[in-house]
Protein backbone atom coordinates (compact mmCIF):
# COMPACT_ATOMS: atom_id res chain seq x y z
CA UNK A 1 0.00 0.00 0.00
CA UNK A 2 1.48 3.21 -1.17
CA UNK A 3 1.28 6.09 1.24
CA UNK A 4 2.16 9.54 -0.09
CA UNK A 5 1.93 12.72 2.54
CA UNK A 6 2.46 16.25 1.10
CA UNK A 7 4.38 19.03 2.68
CA UNK A 8 2.42 22.22 2.28
CA UNK A 9 2.91 25.58 3.53
CA UNK A 10 4.17 29.25 2.44
CA UNK A 11 7.45 30.11 0.87
CA UNK A 12 10.61 30.59 3.57
CA UNK A 13 8.87 28.04 6.40
CA UNK A 14 11.42 25.34 5.54
CA UNK A 15 9.49 22.89 3.77
CA UNK A 16 12.32 22.04 1.31
CA UNK A 17 14.84 22.05 4.53
CA UNK A 18 12.84 19.49 6.26
CA UNK A 19 12.33 17.53 3.12
CA UNK A 20 15.60 16.82 3.07
CA UNK A 21 16.15 15.34 6.69
CA UNK A 22 13.16 13.39 5.81
CA UNK A 23 13.66 12.01 1.91
CA UNK A 24 16.70 9.94 0.08
CA UNK A 25 16.02 12.93 -2.27
CA UNK A 26 17.95 16.03 -2.06
CA UNK A 27 16.75 19.64 -3.08
CA UNK A 28 18.30 23.06 -3.13
CA UNK A 29 17.23 25.35 -0.52
CA UNK A 30 17.14 29.68 -0.69
CA UNK A 31 16.26 32.54 1.25
CA UNK A 32 14.11 33.63 -1.81
CA UNK A 33 10.79 32.83 -2.22
CA UNK A 34 9.22 31.40 -5.11
CA UNK A 35 12.19 29.85 -6.75
CA UNK A 36 10.82 26.43 -6.76
CA UNK A 37 8.98 25.62 -10.12
CA UNK A 38 8.05 22.27 -9.55
CA UNK A 39 7.12 19.61 -6.57
CA UNK A 40 9.69 17.30 -5.59
CA UNK A 41 9.52 13.14 -4.59
CA UNK A 42 11.30 11.47 -2.00
CA UNK A 43 10.88 8.07 -0.48
CA UNK A 44 11.12 8.17 3.35
CA UNK A 45 11.61 4.73 5.82
CA UNK A 46 9.25 4.36 8.15
CA UNK A 47 11.44 4.00 11.21
CA UNK A 48 10.37 1.03 13.29
CA UNK A 49 12.46 -0.78 15.69
CA UNK A 50 10.88 -3.80 15.83
CA UNK A 51 11.77 -4.45 11.95
CA UNK A 52 15.36 -4.21 13.02
CA UNK A 53 14.84 -6.40 16.03
CA UNK A 54 13.97 -9.43 14.42
CA UNK A 55 17.15 -9.97 12.52
CA UNK A 56 18.42 -10.72 15.97
CA UNK A 57 16.35 -14.07 15.96
CA UNK A 58 16.36 -14.59 11.91
CA UNK A 59 19.40 -14.46 10.39
CA UNK A 60 18.60 -12.77 6.71
CA UNK A 61 19.86 -11.37 3.40
CA UNK A 62 18.13 -7.51 3.74
CA UNK A 63 15.94 -5.71 5.77
CA UNK A 64 13.27 -3.51 3.88
CA UNK A 65 11.19 -0.89 5.95
CA UNK A 66 8.12 0.27 5.13
CA UNK A 67 8.03 3.42 2.92
CA UNK A 68 6.32 6.59 2.78
CA UNK A 69 6.54 8.81 -0.94
CA UNK A 70 7.01 12.69 0.59
CA UNK A 71 6.03 15.43 -2.03
CA UNK A 72 7.69 18.77 -1.32
CA UNK A 73 5.05 20.97 -3.18
CA UNK A 74 6.30 24.73 -3.31
CA UNK A 75 5.06 27.37 -1.43
CA UNK A 76 1.59 28.55 -1.65
CA UNK A 77 0.53 32.59 -1.39
CA UNK A 78 -2.37 34.59 -0.87
CA UNK A 79 -4.29 34.19 -4.20
CA UNK A 80 -2.58 31.08 -5.01
CA UNK A 81 -5.84 30.15 -6.58
CA UNK A 82 -6.38 32.93 -8.94
CA UNK A 83 -2.24 32.39 -9.60
CA UNK A 84 -0.21 34.40 -7.51
CA UNK A 85 3.02 33.59 -6.29
CA UNK A 86 3.66 29.84 -7.85
CA UNK A 87 0.46 29.90 -8.92
CA UNK A 88 -2.26 27.51 -8.81
CA UNK A 89 -0.70 24.44 -10.80
CA UNK A 90 0.79 23.19 -7.30
CA UNK A 91 -2.93 22.60 -5.97
CA UNK A 92 -2.91 19.29 -8.19
CA UNK A 93 -0.13 17.88 -6.73
CA UNK A 94 -2.08 18.27 -3.09
CA UNK A 95 -5.14 16.95 -4.55
CA UNK A 96 -3.25 14.01 -5.76
CA UNK A 97 -1.62 13.23 -1.70
CA UNK A 98 -3.06 11.14 1.18
CA UNK A 99 -2.52 13.66 3.86
CA UNK A 100 -0.96 17.19 4.68
CA UNK A 101 2.10 18.00 6.50
CA UNK A 102 1.69 21.69 7.20
CA UNK A 103 4.72 23.37 7.95
CA UNK A 104 4.78 26.65 9.89
CA UNK A 105 7.20 28.99 10.63
CA UNK A 106 7.53 29.78 14.20
CA UNK A 107 11.14 31.27 14.72
CA UNK A 108 12.28 34.82 14.09
CA UNK A 109 15.15 35.14 11.57
CA UNK A 110 16.39 38.96 10.62
CA UNK A 111 18.30 37.18 7.27
CA UNK A 112 15.47 35.00 6.25
CA UNK A 113 12.05 37.80 5.28
CA UNK A 114 8.48 36.54 5.37
CA UNK A 115 6.47 36.95 2.59
CA UNK A 116 4.04 38.40 4.59
CA UNK A 117 6.43 40.74 6.19
CA UNK A 118 6.23 39.28 9.40
CA UNK A 119 5.87 35.71 11.47
CA UNK A 120 2.54 34.92 12.42
CA UNK A 121 1.39 30.44 11.96
CA UNK A 122 -2.03 31.47 12.70
CA UNK A 123 -2.02 33.93 9.96
CA UNK A 124 -0.87 31.90 7.74
CA UNK A 125 -2.76 28.48 8.25
CA UNK A 126 -5.96 30.99 7.35
CA UNK A 127 -3.91 31.70 4.60
CA UNK A 128 -3.41 28.14 3.05
CA UNK A 129 -6.88 27.04 4.43
CA UNK A 130 -8.57 29.55 2.32
CA UNK A 131 -6.64 28.88 -0.63
CA UNK A 132 -7.48 25.18 -0.31
CA UNK A 133 -11.19 25.93 0.31
CA UNK A 134 -11.84 28.18 -2.11
CA UNK A 135 -10.64 25.90 -4.88
CA UNK A 136 -13.04 23.55 -3.03
CA UNK A 137 -15.67 25.45 -3.44
CA UNK A 138 -14.85 25.96 -7.53
CA UNK A 139 -15.41 22.01 -7.48
CA UNK A 140 -18.47 21.98 -5.63
CA UNK A 141 -19.90 24.41 -7.58
CA UNK A 142 -18.90 22.63 -10.30
CA UNK A 143 -20.41 19.38 -9.80
CA UNK A 144 -23.79 20.83 -8.43
CA UNK A 145 -24.09 22.75 -12.45
CA UNK A 146 -23.50 19.26 -13.34
CA UNK A 147 -25.97 17.72 -11.30
CA UNK A 148 -28.79 19.54 -11.77
CA UNK A 149 -28.68 18.77 -15.52
CA UNK A 150 -29.35 15.59 -14.42
CA UNK A 151 -31.70 16.81 -11.81
CA UNK A 152 -34.34 18.23 -14.56
CA UNK A 153 -34.55 14.79 -16.17
CA UNK A 154 -35.53 13.17 -12.86
CA UNK A 155 -32.46 11.60 -11.24
CA UNK A 156 -33.40 11.34 -7.81
CA UNK A 157 -29.95 10.21 -7.13
CA UNK A 158 -28.69 13.72 -8.67
CA UNK A 159 -31.10 15.71 -6.37
CA UNK A 160 -30.09 14.14 -3.25
CA UNK A 161 -26.27 14.74 -4.51
CA UNK A 162 -26.86 18.15 -4.82
CA UNK A 163 -28.46 18.55 -1.35
CA UNK A 164 -25.40 17.29 0.41
CA UNK A 165 -23.48 19.24 -2.01
CA UNK A 166 -25.15 22.30 -0.85
CA UNK A 167 -23.95 21.49 2.68
CA UNK A 168 -20.36 21.10 1.46
CA UNK A 169 -20.76 24.63 -0.59
CA UNK A 170 -22.10 27.09 2.30
CA UNK A 171 -19.88 25.49 4.63
CA UNK A 172 -16.63 26.17 2.33
CA UNK A 173 -18.26 29.74 2.03
CA UNK A 174 -18.33 30.34 5.87
CA UNK A 175 -14.29 29.21 5.94
CA UNK A 176 -14.78 25.83 6.89
CA UNK A 177 -12.55 22.59 5.79
CA UNK A 178 -14.73 20.20 4.23
CA UNK A 179 -13.92 17.54 6.32
CA UNK A 180 -15.93 18.93 8.94
CA UNK A 181 -19.00 19.27 7.02
CA UNK A 182 -22.22 17.88 8.87
CA UNK A 183 -22.70 15.08 6.80
CA UNK A 184 -23.18 11.79 7.52
CA UNK A 185 -20.52 8.74 6.21
CA UNK A 186 -23.19 7.68 3.95
CA UNK A 187 -23.79 10.70 2.17
CA UNK A 188 -19.82 11.42 1.66
CA UNK A 189 -19.92 9.39 -1.34
CA UNK A 190 -21.30 12.55 -3.53
CA UNK A 191 -17.10 14.15 -2.89
CA UNK A 192 -15.24 10.80 -3.11
CA UNK A 193 -14.72 11.93 -7.10
CA UNK A 194 -13.77 15.20 -6.33
CA UNK A 195 -10.91 14.59 -4.13
CA UNK A 196 -11.66 17.84 -2.19
CA UNK A 197 -8.16 19.31 -0.43
CA UNK A 198 -9.62 20.25 2.81
CA UNK A 199 -10.96 16.66 3.45
CA UNK A 200 -7.15 15.41 3.73
CA UNK A 201 -5.96 14.60 7.24
CA UNK A 202 -3.69 17.63 7.92
CA UNK A 203 -0.70 17.37 10.65
CA UNK A 204 1.08 20.63 11.48
CA UNK A 205 5.09 21.22 12.44
CA UNK A 206 6.24 24.06 14.24
CA UNK A 207 9.28 24.79 12.69
CA UNK A 208 11.36 26.47 15.54
CA UNK A 209 14.51 27.40 16.37
CA UNK A 210 17.42 25.33 17.71
CA UNK A 211 16.37 26.84 21.78
CA UNK A 212 12.95 25.41 21.32
CA UNK A 213 13.15 22.21 19.97
CA UNK A 214 12.45 20.33 23.21
CA UNK A 215 10.07 22.99 24.61
CA UNK A 216 8.22 25.09 22.07
CA UNK A 217 8.08 28.76 22.15
CA UNK A 218 4.93 31.20 22.16
CA UNK A 219 4.40 30.76 18.08
CA UNK A 220 3.56 27.57 18.95
CA UNK A 221 1.53 28.58 22.08
CA UNK A 222 -0.22 30.58 19.38
CA UNK A 223 -0.92 27.93 16.55
CA UNK A 224 -2.04 25.19 19.54
CA UNK A 225 -4.47 27.50 21.13
CA UNK A 226 -5.74 28.31 17.12
CA UNK A 227 -6.81 24.91 16.44
CA UNK A 228 -8.14 24.00 20.32
CA UNK A 229 -10.72 26.67 19.34
CA UNK A 230 -11.39 26.10 16.22
CA UNK A 231 -11.65 22.34 17.19
CA UNK A 232 -14.06 22.99 19.80
CA UNK A 233 -11.74 23.17 22.64
CA UNK A 234 -9.96 19.83 22.21
CA UNK A 235 -6.72 20.08 23.52
CA UNK A 236 -4.13 19.34 20.59
CA UNK A 237 -1.56 16.51 21.20
CA UNK A 238 1.34 17.92 22.62
CA UNK A 239 4.84 16.31 20.46
CA UNK A 240 7.69 18.84 21.77
CA UNK A 241 10.24 16.50 22.79
CA UNK A 242 8.66 13.06 22.87
CA UNK A 243 5.90 12.03 20.75
CA UNK A 244 3.08 11.05 23.69
CA UNK A 245 0.32 10.16 21.37
CA UNK A 246 0.89 8.27 18.34
CA UNK A 247 4.49 6.45 19.16
CA UNK A 248 4.07 3.11 21.55
CA UNK A 249 7.57 1.70 22.72
CA UNK A 250 7.92 -1.01 20.31
CA UNK A 251 7.30 1.36 17.65
CA UNK A 252 3.89 2.47 15.53
CA UNK A 253 1.12 2.44 18.49
CA UNK A 254 -0.75 -0.35 19.01
CA UNK A 255 -4.08 2.34 19.70
CA UNK A 256 -5.92 3.21 16.60
CA UNK A 257 -8.07 5.35 18.60
CA UNK A 258 -7.49 9.15 18.38
CA UNK A 259 -10.08 10.83 20.52
CA UNK A 260 -8.75 14.67 20.15
CA UNK A 261 -10.38 16.16 17.49
CA UNK A 262 -8.23 18.76 17.63
CA UNK A 263 -5.25 18.17 14.76
CA UNK A 264 -1.88 17.08 16.04
CA UNK A 265 0.94 19.50 16.42
CA UNK A 266 4.31 18.68 16.14
CA UNK A 267 7.41 20.83 16.91
CA UNK A 268 10.99 20.25 15.55
CA UNK A 269 13.64 22.69 14.39
CA UNK A 270 14.14 21.96 10.78
CA UNK A 271 17.75 23.33 10.69
CA UNK A 272 19.02 20.81 13.66
CA UNK A 273 16.99 17.74 11.94
CA UNK A 274 19.13 18.79 9.26
CA UNK A 275 22.18 18.84 11.22
CA UNK A 276 21.27 15.18 12.59
CA UNK A 277 20.17 13.93 9.09
CA UNK A 278 23.81 14.60 8.05
CA UNK A 279 25.98 12.59 11.27
CA UNK A 280 27.35 9.59 11.10
CA UNK A 281 25.02 6.80 13.23
CA UNK A 282 27.57 6.83 15.94
CA UNK A 283 27.39 10.11 16.35
CA UNK A 284 24.05 10.85 16.27
CA UNK A 285 23.47 9.40 19.82
CA UNK A 286 25.39 12.17 21.50
CA UNK A 287 24.27 14.87 19.15
CA UNK A 288 20.69 13.99 19.99
CA UNK A 289 21.12 13.82 23.67
CA UNK A 290 23.25 17.49 23.87
CA UNK A 291 20.05 18.78 22.22
CA UNK A 292 17.57 17.00 24.61
CA UNK A 293 16.15 15.08 22.54
CA UNK A 294 15.56 10.99 22.69
CA UNK A 295 15.56 10.69 19.06
CA UNK A 296 15.10 12.79 15.52
CA UNK A 297 11.49 14.69 15.15
CA UNK A 298 11.75 13.55 11.85
CA UNK A 299 11.30 10.05 13.02
CA UNK A 300 8.52 11.04 14.73
CA UNK A 301 7.03 13.12 11.71
CA UNK A 302 6.84 9.84 9.75
CA UNK A 303 5.32 7.93 12.49
CA UNK A 304 2.65 10.28 13.18
CA UNK A 305 1.78 10.73 9.31
CA UNK A 306 1.33 7.00 9.68
CA UNK A 307 -0.50 6.65 12.13
CA UNK A 308 -2.57 10.07 11.30
CA UNK A 309 -3.62 7.72 8.39
CA UNK A 310 -4.83 4.50 10.29
CA UNK A 311 -1.80 2.78 8.89
CA UNK A 312 -0.09 -0.41 10.54
CA UNK A 313 2.31 -2.69 9.85
CA UNK A 314 2.63 -6.63 9.63
CA UNK A 315 5.77 -8.23 8.89
CA UNK A 316 7.53 -11.31 6.69
CA UNK A 317 10.72 -12.97 8.14
CA UNK A 318 12.78 -15.30 6.09
CA UNK A 319 16.56 -16.16 5.33
CA UNK A 320 16.21 -13.83 1.81
CA UNK A 321 14.20 -10.93 3.78
CA UNK A 322 12.92 -9.47 6.88
CA UNK A 323 10.37 -6.63 5.70
CA UNK A 324 7.63 -4.51 6.56
CA UNK A 325 4.29 -3.96 4.90
CA UNK A 326 1.56 -1.51 5.16
CA UNK A 327 -1.76 -1.86 5.62
CA UNK A 328 -4.98 0.17 7.18
CA UNK A 329 -6.03 -1.20 10.41
CA UNK A 330 -8.95 -3.58 10.22
CA UNK A 331 -7.95 -5.92 6.91
CA UNK A 332 -7.93 -9.24 7.04
CA UNK A 333 -5.50 -12.05 6.32
CA UNK A 334 -6.49 -11.75 2.44
CA UNK A 335 -6.21 -8.13 1.96
CA UNK A 336 -3.07 -7.96 4.17
CA UNK A 337 -1.57 -10.79 1.79
CA UNK A 338 -2.35 -8.72 -1.38
CA UNK A 339 -0.22 -5.91 -0.16
CA UNK A 340 2.65 -8.45 -0.59
CA UNK A 341 1.17 -9.57 -4.54
CA UNK A 342 -2.29 -10.07 -5.76
CA UNK A 343 -1.61 -13.83 -6.46
CA UNK A 344 -1.75 -14.10 -2.80
CA UNK A 345 -5.13 -12.54 -2.38
CA UNK A 346 -6.40 -14.16 -4.92
CA UNK A 347 -5.32 -18.03 -4.09
CA UNK A 348 -5.26 -17.52 -0.33
CA UNK A 349 -5.85 -20.29 1.64
CA UNK A 350 -4.53 -19.18 5.21
CA UNK A 351 -2.27 -17.46 7.52
CA UNK A 352 0.29 -18.97 9.48
CA UNK A 353 0.42 -15.97 12.36
CA UNK A 354 2.72 -15.61 15.27
CA UNK A 355 2.75 -12.48 17.50
CA UNK A 356 6.06 -10.17 17.22
CA UNK A 357 6.16 -10.24 21.17
CA UNK A 358 5.66 -13.97 21.06
CA UNK A 359 8.58 -14.19 18.22
CA UNK A 360 11.10 -12.17 20.28
CA UNK A 361 10.35 -13.83 23.61
CA UNK A 362 10.43 -17.30 22.24
CA UNK A 363 13.18 -16.98 19.86
CA UNK A 364 12.20 -18.86 16.72
CA UNK A 365 9.39 -19.70 14.78
CA UNK A 366 9.67 -23.53 15.62
CA UNK A 367 9.50 -22.21 19.60
CA UNK A 368 6.39 -20.73 18.88
CA UNK A 369 4.94 -23.59 17.18
CA UNK A 370 6.08 -25.47 20.42
CA UNK A 371 4.90 -23.26 22.71
CA UNK A 372 1.44 -23.23 20.95
CA UNK A 373 2.17 -19.48 19.74
CA UNK A 374 1.70 -19.82 16.02
CA UNK A 375 -1.60 -20.01 14.72
CA UNK A 376 -3.52 -21.03 11.77
CA UNK A 377 -6.17 -18.21 10.62
CA UNK A 378 -8.65 -18.10 7.76
CA UNK A 379 -10.03 -15.82 5.50
CA UNK A 380 -11.58 -13.84 8.51
CA UNK A 381 -9.09 -12.80 10.28
CA UNK A 382 -8.03 -9.52 11.28
CA UNK A 383 -4.44 -8.40 10.96
CA UNK A 384 -2.64 -7.14 14.18
CA UNK A 385 0.17 -4.50 14.36
CA UNK A 386 3.17 -6.09 14.43
CA UNK A 387 2.21 -9.07 13.09
CA UNK A 388 4.06 -12.08 11.75
CA UNK A 389 2.49 -13.50 8.46
CA UNK A 390 3.35 -16.51 6.51
CA UNK A 391 0.76 -16.40 3.66
CA UNK A 392 0.12 -20.46 2.15
CA UNK A 393 -2.05 -19.93 -1.83
CA UNK A 394 -2.47 -21.85 -4.53
CA UNK A 395 -3.34 -20.11 -7.83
Amino acid sequence: MSLKCGIIGIANVGKSTLFNCMSNTKVETTSFAFTSNKSNIGIVDVPDPRLYNLENFQATEKVIPATVEIVDIPGLAKGANKGEGVGNQFLTDIRNTDALIHVLRCFDDENLSHIEGSVNPVRDIETINLELQVTDLESVEKKITRLEKLAKVGDKDAKKGIEVLQVYKDHLENFQNASTAPVSASDQKYIDDLFLLTVKPVLYVCNVDDASATTGNQYVDAVKEYLQSEAGGAAAPDHAGAAKATIGKTGISDDPANTNTSPEVLVLAAKLEEEIAELDPEDREEFLSDAGLTEPGVNKLVRSAYSMLNLMSFFTVGPKEIRAWTIKRGMTAPQAAGAIHSDLERGFIRAEVMKYNDFVELGSEQACKVAGKLAVEGKNYVVGDGDILHIRFNV
